[in-house]
């Protein structure tokens, strides 16, 4: 069945048709109209509708073509960012790679350190400039040698590795056993180090068995056993003795005396009973 058209439609299309007649005759030169075949009608007929179904096609929207150029944008920026992240994790990884390998290098370095405390002679000026040139190429590469003698402990730097009793102020670095090193602003390689031994601590114990001492001291005065309780007394003088800190040993003592009052009444009170 053929497809039926409105009558505007259909008038354009008598009208291409009449036109297309028109131009045929002026071309072949006759006064009187030439008869088109059905053909070409068909033809024309075909090209017209074309025409008007073109027409009737809506243009894109003004909102469509705002949205596509957020979607571009949107599209742009993740890109960047994705461009950005990429090259970041590539660095961090480039650090990584370097940071590895100029670890493993350490070892390296401490053996011709070491080896160069046992060595004299022109062997030992050949080793030192081998370690020079081996320090020079970590120091380009961002490592540095950490500065620990002196410096109070730092956990994020130093590894502890003994205490020792000193005239210096609890917690300072007194000896290095092993280098640390930094890379850029991290720690590549801990420092192992050797600290003065922290008094407080060793006061805080002390304390802890004066007071220890004391209870039992009291502890025997109520059972009325003297010889114990002087024993612990004596004990906890002995300890309270050692104690550094000021105030923690005059307060150890403070309680030792106390102690000592208790027990003297209670030896007058078993006088008296007997």
């Amino acid at each position: 069945m053929a497809e039926k058209f409105p009558k505007k439609e259909e008038k354009k299309i008598a009208e291409g048709v009449k036109e297309i007649g028109h131009v045929q005759e002026k071309e072949i030169g006759h006064d009187e109209p030439v008869e088109i075949s059905e053909e070409k009608k068909v033809e024309i007929e075909s090209a017209k509708k074309a025409e008007i179904e073109m027409e009737k096609k809506p243009g894109l929207p003004e909102e469509s073509g705002k949205e596509l150029e957020q979607d571009l944008i949107r599209l742009q920026a993740e890109f960047e960012n994705y461009r950005k992240r990429t090259q970041k994790e590539m660095n961090e990884r480039k650090e990584l790679g370097k940071m590895e390998l100029a670890k493993s290098l350490l070892g390296v370095v401490d053996e011709f350190e070491n080896a160069l405390k046992h060595l004299d002679g022109e062997g030992k000026a050949g080793m030192e400039m081998v370690l020079a040139n081996m320090r020079k190429v970590l120091e380009k590469e961002g490592v540095r040698e950490m500065k620990c003698d002196g410096q109070m402990y730092d956990p994020y730097k130093h590894e502890v590795i003994a205490q020792q009793e000193s005239e210096k102020e609890s917690g300072v670095v007194l000896q290095v056993a092993r280098k640390g090193y930094l890379f850029g602003d991290k720690v590549l390689r801990h420092a192992q180090v050797i600290v003065a031994k922290r008094d407080a601590e060793d006061d805080r114990e002390q304390h802890v068995l004066v007071a220890k001492l004391l209870k039992e001291a009291e502890w025997f005065i109520e059972k009325a056993d003297m010889p114990h309780a002087e024993n612990r007394v004596e004990l906890a003088k002995n300890a309270a003795n050692q104690i550094k800190n000021e105030t923690r040993r005059k307060h150890a003592f403070e309680n030792l005396e106390e102690t000592r009052k208790h027990m003297e009444k209670k030896k007058a009170d078993i006088t008296k009973s007997a």
